[in-house]
């Protein structure tokens, strides 16, 4: 055996993997089976019926995997795809075809004719009766069984045909349904690490212990992986990176352990496919193994070269991070002039800070510390000791962080933690904590000054105290003229970022400048003796719709009227639109308990109450895809047993997941199927902080980090949870490098020509009162080195869009 070392760039490191090359075996490697669609070209779509694909074009794109690879599987048979499996046998491939079944029961048994069809006539090998089904909730089990009974009682009819029929589903969904193994003669399980948010390096080991899951529950029926793959572009998914690089690790990553545990498996996918981008967004159109041209992506040819890997997928997953002051890199860069230092110890050791014990009030009886430490220019060497009472040093942990105001978080995917003082003897940051996603680091508190909405793109924070505030520089930028503070539960923002709402006064943003008055005020949620309130109005997605108060209004924001619908919450946490326009959920809890309330959003009638949500329930936020809704809460302050995280499916209006956490009150979501919760501490539980959770497609939630912040400990109390400090937390997406805000000329470069441009307007100071400053960047109302940094990071490019 001759072993290649290998360097593989992946996202956030280098990993050094041991490869292999098979001696004396030049052949090349074919796959057991891909995954095969034709509908690659721009506006073909499978979902507009009818002949789009000739034949002679079903057969061109076939024979560019044909060498590759032993099976095909396709996923429907009328239409472009009825030929496939004879086209496949006749060039010397098995074909796994497929009835694609769906709600239109029509539809579905002419499929299935199809299938049984071409069965019949030799041309299939394996028959899959239905693809994730059971997972888009398009049928019931019931349905999907019957299904498959009547394709093995049609088939059986012919006793020349034999053949396993089967269906595909995520593994989440199969173990969920066992009823099904039963059914089927082999099990076709679908396996999506990236879907689940997993690292590119811990990927695999997570499919192998699923797969050891799916083994186990299938009573000895062979289990073949019917999809799996990472796509090579698109959006990152909790810590799962697209890229070539991953795309083409994974891919030799999988077939290594397929290989070495003899695992049947079909690839997914052939070759990129733009349509599915309607569904799944931009990674969509990158999972295959080839362009869309026909072109072998970078990196997969190591898998037909015969290449593996070693084992990277046995040893146990290393445990779920907790980040606090020890874990933080060993160089931070921020622009907020406050730092945070926070962890824990035994209470009973003394901690010092650059030789400076602990100030009183910073660490709690439990030994968690969280500490506000102002900043001077450059870098500050933050050096944290820890000693026993005997004296004996028990360690020593230093960074390095460097403030200039000057920095852009322009391009970082930011959270931002509004955090109320938390009484005496309890550590409190008070003010708005900023964390640096990615970066797994903090950037700092911006003292005494809270979050509580954000501009749809991100770019400007609404504080508090009527101040808007950029996100690139955390400068404020402008001073907006509400008559009141802007409350937590009473603010909106317009989706097109056009509007502010605060209370009943409307804010236009682009001028700044108040408009007509709502007909009633915002203000929404109630609570039992004075806890906080977590949520707050909800506005469609046209932002012609306000739903807002407790005796629920509806503004039209157009006509400016208000019209009450007969709903009203009862200690009411939150309340909001579902994403199909047809359903109105209220949180609310009484008698110990959360709960949800389901309206039906054209009669307003009750449809269905979903109890077990936790006591004092919290916000409510939507997945991705819109199908499911994940509520916070943060439980009874007299115990620290019942606040949980819940998953419910809207449509089928049930739970599906919980998880207990303390406090978990406060979420949001990055709109990628990440959520961020607040955490609190019990018996089982030390993070204090901020969770990170990928909503996989089984419907369960997955821890992936926390960001440990010292503060936000369940206190046990009666009536108000005593120390529930964290009342806010907004997300701030990254603004991408597509946007070169230096391009003044629009010539698709930022040369010379541009900053000859911003040069003229560089140290002015009237850009608000004078002509206009193209080289105000941030917003506020000069020309200096905030900005000059802001183009200096897109000097040099030739992208520009």
């Amino acid at each position: 055996m001759k072993q290649i070392r290998i360097l593989l760039g992946v996202v956030f490191t280098m990993l050094f993997l041991s490869v292999n090359i098979v001696e004396g075996e030049d052949v090349l490697y074919k796959t057991h089976g891909m995954n095969f669609s034709p509908y690659i070209d721009a506006g073909e779509d499978p979902e507009k019926g009818g002949t789009q694909i000739t034949d002679q074009e079903l057969e061109e794109r076939l024979n560019i995997v044909v060498p590759f690879t032993k099976w095909i599987r396709t996923y429907g048979c009328n239409d472009d795809l009825k030929e496939a499996g004879q086209f496949s046998h006749a060039k010397g491939l098995s074909a796994a075809v497929g009835a694609w079944l769906s709600t239109d029961l029509t539809e579905n048994q002419n499929q299935i004719d199809c299938l049984v069809e071409a069965a019949k006539a030799g041309h299939v090998d394996l028959a899959v009766i239905g693809c994730e089904v059971l997972l888009r909730g398009d049928l019931t089990e019931e349905q999907l069984i019957s299904y498959i009974r009547q394709v093995k009682n049609r088939l059986a009819e012919d006793p020349t045909v034999d053949i396993p029929v089967t269906t595909a589903d995520v593994y989440g969904v199969l173990l969920a349904h066992p009823a099904l193994f039963s059914e089927v003669d082999i099990v076709f399980v679908n396996y999506y690490p990236y879907w689940e948010g997993c690292k590119i390096d811990l990927a695999i080991a997570h499919l192998h212990r699923w797969h050891n899951q799916m083994t186990n529950a299938v009573g000895g029926k062979e289990v073949i992986v019917s999809e799996t793959g990472w796509p090579s572009c698109g959006e990152q998914i909790g810590e799962a990176v697209p890229s070539p690089e991953n795309a083409g690790f994974y891919f030799l990553n999988f077939v290594s352990w397929a290989r070495a545990n003899s695992v049947k498996y079909f690839y997914f996918e052939a070759l990129d496919e733009k349509w599915k981008t309607k569904h799944e967004g931009p990674q969509g159109a990158c999972w295959g193994i080839w362009d869309k041209d026909g072109n072998l992506k970078p990196g997969m040819q190591d898998v037909f070269d015969n290449k593996t890997m070693g084992d990277n997928w046995s040893n146990p997953i290393p445990e779920t991070p907790v980040i606090d002051f020890r874990a933080l890199p060993e160089r931070i860069t921020t622009n907020i002039s406050t730092f945070i230092v926070a962890g824990w110890t035994d209470p009973n050791n003394e901690v010092r800070l650059n030789n400076i014990p602990l100030p009183p009030g910073t660490m709690d009886k439990k030994g968690n510390f969280a500490l506000p430490v102002p900043l001077d220019e450059g870098d500050n060497l933050l050096n944290l000791e820890i000693e026993s009472v005997d004296g004996e040093f028990l360690e020593t942990i230093g960074k390095i962080v460097y403030f200039n105001q000057d920095l852009s978080t322009r391009d970082k995917r930011l959270l931002y933690v509004n955090a109320v003082y938390g009484g005496d003897g309890v550590p409190s940051l008070p003010g708005t904590i900023v964390i640096d996603l990615d970066g797994n680091t903090l950037l700092g508190l911006i003292k005494d000054q809270y979050a509580v909405n954000i501009a749809p793109d991100g770019s400007t924070l609404y504080m508090s105290d009527k101040t808007a505030m950029s996100t690139a520089t955390h400068r404020e930028l402008r001073s907006l003229p509400f008559s009141q503070d802007i409350p937590y539960n009473g603010v909106i923002v317009s989706p097109d970022g056009s509007y502010l709402y605060s209370r009943n006064q409307r804010l236009d943003v682009s001028s700044n400048t108040l408009l007509e008055n709502l007909p009633v005020n915002i203000l929404t949620g109630s609570s039992f003796s004075g806890a906080p309130i977590p949520g707050g109005p909800f506005i469609s997605e046209n932002g012609n719709k306000i739903y807002c108060r407790n005796n629920i209004m509806m503004i039209d924001t157009l006509e400016n009227t208000a019209v009450n619908l007969g709903i009203s919450g009862y200690f009411m946490s939150d309340i909001a639109l579902t994403p199909d326009g047809k359903k109105i959920l209220v949180i609310e809890y009484s008698d110990a308990d959360g709960r949800v309330d389901m309206y039906d959003a054209g009669t307003y009638k009750l449809i269905v109450t979903l109890s077990g949500l936790g006591d004092f329930a919290g916000e409510m936020v939507f997945s991705k895809n819109g199908k499911m809704a994940v509520v916070g809460s943060a439980g009874n302050p007299a115990s620290a047993t019942n606040g949980r995280i819940t998953v419910i499916d809207i449509e089928k209006m049930q739970k599906v997941s919980q998880i207990n956490v303390p406090l978990a009150d406060n979420l949001t979501t990055s709109g990628n199927n990440e959520f961020f919760v607040s955490s609190g501490e019990n018996d089982l539980f030390r993070r204090l902080g901020i969770d990170v959770y990928v909503l996989e497609s089984s419907g369960n939630l997955k821890r992936i980090k926390s960001f440990f912040l010292g503060i936000n400990g369940f206190i046990p109390s009666t009536g108000e949870p005593k120390n529930d400090q964290i009342r806010r937390i907004l997300f701030k997406p990254s603004a991408g490098p597509s946007v070169c805000e230096g391009d003044f000329d629009g010539d698709s470069d930022v040369d010379d020509s541009d900053l000859a441009v911003f040069a003229a307007d560089f140290g002015r100071t009237d850009c608000e009162t004078g002509d206009i400053c193209e080289g105000n960047f941030d917003g506020d109302n000069d020309a200096d080195g905030s900005d000059l940094t802001i183009f200096a990071a897109d000097f040099g490019r030739t992208d520009c869009p």
